[in-house]
């Protein structure tokens, strides 16, 4: 599936009243350009899919973003337990909004 075709599958089609899927394609509105210039790239690379960088350089923020949020950070989180953390690798949601800020820095 392309890039493309998997964002209005998630944007328009699952989010839209006034997406027609016989309309044409070409017109966007700019909610759907904002994901396309964000996500595009991240949607286009499959290869990096399950290698974590070694390290995070935006580890503060997404800890008050997320990790203090979330129901795992007590007993659950091995990325944040002192015990575990040189060894485990955070969550899947933590990696792609982290490789997504990389993103929009570029």
């Amino acid at each position: 599936m392309d890039n493309k075709k998997q964002l209005i599958d998630l944007v328009c089609k699952g989010y839209c009243k006034f997406y027609k899927e016989s309309k044409n394609e070409e017109l966007a509105c700019e909610g759907f350009r904002f994901f396309e210039r964000s996500f595009s790239p991240l949607l286009a690379d499959n290869t990096n899919k399950y290698n974590t960088p070694e390290t995070f350089k935006y580890d503060s923020v997404l800890m008050d973003i997320l990790c203090k949020k979330c129901d795992f950070l007590i007993d659950g989180c091995d990325y944040r337990d002192e015990k575990y953390h040189d060894k485990a690798s955070p969550c899947g949601g933590f990696i792609l909004l982290h490789r997504i800020m990389e993103e929009q820095k570029t």
